[in-house]
């Protein structure tokens, strides 16, 4: 039996070849729940969810980059 329906769990969108871009929008929600609790005044709140979600993405970017590098060229060493 088919369904004209998107089932979300059961038949996932193919984004396999884009997954990396889906850390952009959990970033900024992610910064949007955390700013809304920790901020005290909301007029600069929307500049302290960019900023946080600036430093998510970049800072996410860094560890792949770091463990890249590491993999790559500095693990590969000590095994030989």
């Amino acid at each position: 039996m088919t369904t004209l329906a998107w089932r979300p769990f059961l038949d996932p969108l193919p984004l396999d070849s884009w997954w990396f871009l889906l850390l952009i929008p959990m970033a900024l929600g992610v910064a949007m729940a955390y700013k809304a609790v920790r901020v005290h005044d909301l007029g600069g709140y929307w500049k302290a969810v960019v900023g946080m979600t600036l430093q998510i993405v970049f800072g996410i970017a860094g560890l792949g980059l770091g463990i890249y590098i590491f993999v790559q060229f500095i693990a590969t060493r000590l095994l030989t």
